[in-house]
């Protein structure tokens, strides 16, 4: 990886006096490259990348695959942005190493919960689970609006089985008990049925409205 490789060579070249430099590139080191709400490398890379992006943009987007630093000024610059990102994280969360979770979150009426995943475009870390937002909240903190909003899994059986999830709920009412029950889920990163036939959903139905048909006199 670019940020270990040009920490072991030139880490000597940044000061380090409170070691969050070398706390978070450990972070990195030991991440599992899962972007999960109790990962504390995830979180470390993922600012590292913002603060190395500044200094080399070039680096990112389509060119991404073949931006890793080659040179000693370039290594030298993605240690600088380690820096950057340990005292980012130090000022911000108080803690150069901050659990993901705690800083993407889903927030929902009174709910406030923690998320996995990322988004690329919004220049975060590409991954199968795009939760993101563009700007960090006043307190730093990313809250999610946007990426991976309806996810449906389908199981062709006879009956067919399907399951879904949205990131807050059916309903756009406060008021509704279905404002934000599924938050909880989609933070815990579970599913829930989707009915398909009749005889799956009869037994939930909550209410009934009947409508008029009137054919248009012509």
């Amino acid at each position: 990886m670019l940020l270990l490789a040009a920490y072991d060579a030139e880490n000597r070249t940044v000061a380090d006096p409170d070691l969050s430099m070398k706390s978070i590139a450990d972070a990195v080191r030991r991440w599992d490259y899962h972007v999960r709400k109790d990962s504390v490398g995830a979180a470390a890379f993922r600012y590292w990348r913002v603060e190395y992006g500044k200094l080399h943009p070039e680096a990112f987007g389509e060119n991404e695959a073949y931006g890793a630093s080659k040179s000693q000024a370039e290594q030298r610059d993605a240690v600088k942005a380690l820096r950057a990102a340990a005292d980012y994280l130090k000022k911000t969360f108080g803690t150069p190493l901050v659990p993901w979770g705690q800083i993407l979150r889903l927030q929902r009426g009174g709910l406030d919960l923690p998320l996995d995943g990322d988004v690329g475009f919004f220049g975060g870390i590409e991954c199968m689970r795009a939760t993101g937002t563009e700007k960090p909240d006043p307190s730093g903190r990313l809250i999610f609006g946007g990426g991976q909003v309806i996810s449906n899994v389908v199981e062709l059986t006879d009956p067919i089985q399907a399951r879904s999830i949205v990131p807050y709920g059916q309903s756009r009412r406060i008021e509704s008990r279905h404002y934000a029950d599924q938050a909880h889920l989609y933070s815990e990163g579970r599913m829930r049925p989707a009915w398909h036939a009749w005889s799956q959903l009869r037994d939930h139905v909550e209410s009934r409205k009947a409508v008029e048909y009137r054919q248009k006199s012509l």
